[in-house]
């Protein structure tokens, strides 16, 4: 599941990842997802939190580098609708940076168990 989600970014020209040592900004830190059983549908619902990351560049600079990436994000995810402003992203071996919390939801359909 997670690789569907990072090649989907990538798709739509943006860097992600899972683990903030192997993120390229601007990019997206890819949260662990929350996954809920929907056994009447036969069907997962993942709920991915991702936090939508630039450089610290000074606040006039970040908030403009945001316009491109957030509609590289749209392109891949049209069902992302709201951006919320979140306390920086603390990076390892580096400064905190600005960041965007968006979350989106994909369906897995169940596979019987072949066993």
């Amino acid at each position: 599941m997670v690789k569907e989600q990072i090649d989907t970014f990538a798709a739509a020209g943006v860097n992600a990842a899972m683990n903030p040592e192997d993120l390229n900004v601007p990019g997206v830190l890819i949260r662990p997802p929350t996954i809920v059983p929907r056994f009447s549908k036969g069907c997962i619902e993942v709920t991915w939190e991702c936090w939508a990351i630039v450089r610290d560049i000074g606040l006039k600079e970040a908030t403009t580098a945001f316009g491109p990436l957030l509609t590289k994000i749209k392109t891949g995810f049209p069902d992302v609708s709201e951006y919320r402003t979140r306390e920086p992203a603390l990076m390892p071996d580096g400064p905190p940076l600005p960041a965007y919390q968006f979350t989106y939801t994909t369906r897995h359909k169940e596979e019987a168990d072949n066993a």
